[in-house]
């Protein structure tokens, strides 16, 4: 049992991408899936009159959490609420279920490499090595195009938030000055670095996956028949 098993496959180039898409795929699901912006408007009425001024402070806050959808946004005051009513939780699904499907397809790769491989016949393992380089390209391309979706599904997120915090200060009157206004607005914007994070991470694995179609080609008989072809050309004449 222990000689069918091929664990020096982790040591050729194909094994080893496939180490390194596994490792950046959970990486770009976790930090997806885990990313929460907090942010907040502080509104501070300082009354009518100069000389007994009155100062009265609330704190609204809001959250944009994984699946991005409306309900994760908004403020609410006392007497009434603002919404941002755009959601990009088809485009958060699309990204983590190209993920998923990542993550499920190097495990079973995997096992095949280690275990399967060696067990079939030549015939079949000339199947096998197409249908591997085929699944590596679909899924690359799956990457390159979930993370273009999720590109549009963060700026949306960036103008929502914008658009609420404006529509918020616009409900209560609010300044950032003393002259024009008694409401005064303090606002503190959620941090988006992990959001964009989460588009490096889907550009790295798509180069990864393109990257690892090259090694998973060679190792298809249209590349032996390639050369073969280009060794009949290149052959003189008797």
């Amino acid at each position: 049992m222990a000689a069918k098993c091929n664990w020096g496959i982790f040591k050729e180039p194909r094994g080893f991408m496939k180490l390194l898409e596994l490792t950046f795929c959970v990486a770009a699901l976790a930090v997806f899936s885990t990313y929460t912006g907090t942010g907040s408007v502080t509104t501070q009425w300082l009354g009518n009159s100069t000389t007994t001024r009155t100062t009265i402070v609330d704190v609204y806050s809001f959250s944009v959490e994984y699946w991005f959808t409306a309900s994760e946004y908004k403020f609410v005051p006392d007497n009434g609420g603002v919404i941002g009513k755009d959601s990009y939780q088809i485009h958060a699904e699309f990204y983590s279920g190209v993920g998923s499907l990542s993550f499920l397809y190097v495990l079973g790769i995997a096992v095949c490499y280690v275990f399967l491989e060696a067990r079939l016949s030549q015939e079949k393992l000339r199947r096998y090595f197409i249908a591997d380089f085929l699944l590596t390209v679909i899924v690359a391309i799956l990457w390159l195009v979930s993370t273009a979706v999720w590109i549009k599904g963060a700026l949306g997120v960036e103008d929502t938030v914008d658009d609420t915090y404006e529509r918020f200060q616009s409900y209560l009157h609010c300044s950032t000055s003393l002259s024009t206004s008694i409401w005064i607005c303090t606002v503190d914007k959620p941090s988006y670095g992990k959001l964009w994070g989460t588009v490096g991470f889907g550009f790295l694995n798509m180069f990864l996956w393109s990257s690892n179609g090259w090694f998973t080609f060679k190792e298809t008989p249209w590349f032996g028949y390639r050369g073969k072809e280009d060794s009949r050309q290149t052959k003189p004449l008797q």
